[in-house]
């Protein structure tokens, strides 16, 4: 049997081909929860699974360091009225990376309101997914299941390319924009992605391979999520990245496992609202937590927030990570000692268990006041203004 591949997307924040196995990510995290369990003790999750760390993060860098001679470009970019260009533009470049909360208040406005970082970021995202279907699905009989886990930044991000991916236009589109293009790099990129999809359009004997009426991922997890926002093609109740049946339905996504926290200021700034028919579906799950997990290091409610917005401190509840362990590692069920940790979890945990160090915090934040964390709001709120939204 193959292994289960699973694509992660990172949030904000700076990372290398090694950040799988960064504390505070979701991959270790998931890893470390695993271990609490019989069926793990003597297997790991390596055996059945493989992790594929999917990196954009290097095109806000590229493009920031260079922004004084790419402004122009920026402005002219922008998908909103010219004259609003020079006030979003002045307003990132106030923004220094100093902390975690401008750094998503940066890449907030600079993906969202660009279309020369939505392009490339879905450019980058589209090449590592397709590169890695077509190594794995041509390999031999067995066609392993695809999963998308994505935190924070990432989960607009996904929702983004897997829209493209999925979109016949785009594809057919792909080629003309690749003929114009003068960036060797981006050509590259284009060109990598078109061999591909040439392919596995050849192995299948299908017009576009990743038609959701073709293809599907077998999960889509994301982690404080910001699709509904921070989006640069479609919405929720629109896009392809929902749960269903891609033969009826036309979905990309066979679960859907949406996680946000209550006292997770992006969370709590973006606010995700699934569309209603999702409920209806027994392949979505809609994740609320309220869990806290001590940390001398935290003082204040921004370094509070930034702790309980990590992918870590998600994944250590077990009722998302028993769901992807469950998911990823075909021969696992919980038993029913695995089951326990569902109750034994929030007894420990739950907001009743909060220290005095932490709770003033954590209750701050719990109650939507995010007032500490002027440089996300002023972000999310320059943008609405801007974009009319």
């Amino acid at each position: 049997m193959a292994k289960d591949i699973v694509f992660v997307l990172h949030g904000i924040g700076k990372y290398d081909k090694g950040w799988l196995s960064e504390e505070t990510g979701a991959v270790n995290a998931l890893k470390k929860a695993s271990e609490q369990y019989g069926f793990f003790k003597n297997q790991s999750i390596d055996s059945y699974v493989e992790f594929v760390p999917v990196l954009y993060d290097d095109v806000f860098r590229r493009i920031m360091s260079h922004w004084a001679s790419q402004a122009e470009g920026l402005k002219n970019s922008l998908p909103v009225l010219p004259e609003l260009a020079s006030e979003v533009l002045d307003f990132v470049s106030d923004l220094d990376e100093d902390d975690w909360e401008k750094t998503f208040a940066a890449d907030v406005v600079l993906y969202r309101g660009f279309r020369l970082f939505q392009q490339r970021v879905s450019l980058r995202v589209i090449k590592q997914i397709v590169d890695k279907v077509v190594e794995t699905a041509t390999m031999g009989d067995a066609v392993p299941d695809y999963h998308i886990l994505a935190h924070s930044l990432g989960t607009a991000v996904a929702n983004d390319a897997l829209c493209h991916l999925g979109n016949e236009s785009w594809i057919n589109g792909l080629a003309a924009r690749h003929a114009a293009e003068t960036n060797p790099e981006i050509r590259q990129e284009q060109q990598d992605i078109l061999h591909a999809f040439e392919r596995l359009k050849e192995q299948w004997n299908v017009v576009n391979p990743f038609s959701p009426t073709l293809f599907t991922f077998e999960s889509v997890t994301m982690i404080s999520n910001v699709s509904g926002f921070i989006y640069a093609t479609e919405k929720p109740e629109r896009t392809i990245v929902r749960p269903g049946t891609s033969s009826a339905e036309g979905a990309y996504a066979k679960t859907y496992i949406n996680a946000n926290h209550i006292a997770d200021p992006v969370s709590i700034a973006t606010d995700f609202d699934p569309p209603a028919d999702w409920e209806l579906t027994d392949r979505f799950r809609d994740l609320k937590f309220n869990h806290f997990l001590p940390n001398d290091d935290l003082s204040g409610a921004a370094d509070i927030g930034a702790w309980i917005h990590c992918a870590s401190h998600y994944m250590a509840h077990p009722n998302l990570h028993l769901r992807l362990l469950s998911k990823y590692v075909n021969p696992y069920v919980p038993s029913d000692d695995d089951m326990k940790s569902l109750n034994a979890f929030p007894r420990k945990f739950g907001p009743s268990s909060i220290g005095a160090p932490f709770k003033a915090g954590f209750d701050k934040l719990k109650s939507k006041d995010i007032s500490g964390l002027d440089d996300i709001i002023n972000a999310i709120d320059k943008l609405k203004e801007v974009l009319d939204v």
